[in-house]
């Protein structure tokens, strides 16, 4: 009996190394944030220390530029909204237009409802509604890109699948999807080449997995994201002199009606005050597994022990 019980709990080790050993390696993870600026002085460099705010924050205006190291969750709202800095957990916008700058990044969901979004920098999950969405060539989303909109080009990378709702899509030549695109637009997709001639012809070395294609008959928008963005700035009458409690309200109470978000993304919304970090997914993963091999496999070597040892005593 002790022997049987002694080789179960090393077989259920190995199990559980195995299962986070591949699934830590298997997940792409953005650099850790910076927490300097470098200054060139008399042909030196020099770093100058930057503060890392740890509360959420609240930004609204007409113009919004986010140029701190916020390791939490930022809401902002306003005619225009630009990351300049980094943001450690999610980054929820509702603007008119909203810009991602280069050498920025989320270690988060960015989820945005926007006339128009541009993504130069480094972004976890992208969850986005919105007229004009673009992915520059310096653009990296680390995971998953769910969008919905009326123009989206992906230029930069992404880490693994697309799933797009859209009347128009466009891969230019130097974009490059991980995973697998799904997609469904009034026609197929248009890839961009050198010569900037337009084909329905992706190579396989842009999309790595699958392509599925469902196409649509009408036309998904007709203005109707710009008047929304617009009718929730006007009728709350942003300016920076908003309670937090307020932005917070005003984005959550949009954002999440309107923008085409996930189970991640309500979990993001349900816990708003918090950080959320995607490696916890890991250690829920390991407990499941645990758990079932422990309800499922466990009896049944302890049944067929036991009909060993009555057929061994019969």
């Amino acid at each position: 009996m002790k022997k049987t019980k002694v080789k179960l709990f090393l077989i259920l080790f190995v199990l559980v190394a195995l299962i986070s050993t591949a699934v830590f390696a298997t997940e792409a993870t953005p650099e850790a944030p910076t927490t300097g600026t470098t200054n060139e002085t008399d042909g030196e460099d020099t770093q100058t220390p930057q503060q890392i705010e740890n509360t959420d924050r609240y930004f609204a205006g007409d113009n919004v530029e986010i140029t701190t190291l916020i390791d939490s969750n930022v809401f902002a709202i306003g005619k225009n909204v630009t990351l300049t800095g980094q943001v450690g957990g999610d980054l929820f916008v509702i603007a008119e237009n909203v810009t991602i700058a280069e050498r920025t990044a989320i270690y988060g969901n960015l989820v945005v409802l926007a006339s128009t979004v541009t993504i130069e920098g480094q972004v976890y999950d992208v969850y986005a509604t919105c007229d004009k969405l673009e992915i520059g060539y310096n653009g990296y989303i680390y995971r998953d890109l769910r969008a919905m909109g009326t123009e989206i080009n992906i230029n930069g990378i992404v880490g693994r699948n697309v799933f797009l709702e859209a009347d128009k899509v466009a891969l230019n030549k130097d974009c490059e999807l991980k995973g697998n695109l799904n997609y469904t637009a009034q026609s197929e997709v248009v890839y961009i080449d050198e010569a900037n001639n337009e084909s329905t012809t992706i190579p396989e070395n842009v999309v790595v997995g699958e392509k599925n294609y469902t196409p649509r008959s009408k036309k998904l928008f007709k203005n109707e994201i710009k008047k929304s963005v617009n009718s929730i700035l006007n009728s709350n009458k942003i300016n920076g002199d908003m309670s937090e409690d307020k932005v917070k309200e005003i984005i959550i109470s949009n954002i999440f009606s309107i923008s085409n978000v996930n189970t991640n993304s309500e979990m993001a919304k349900a816990s708003s005050n918090k950080v959320l970090i995607p490696v916890i997914y890991i250690y829920i993963d390991i407990i499941v597994i645990v758990a079932l091999i422990l309800g499922i496999v466990l009896p049944r070597v302890m049944n067929k022990k036991d009909k060993t040892e009555k057929q061994s005593k019969e």
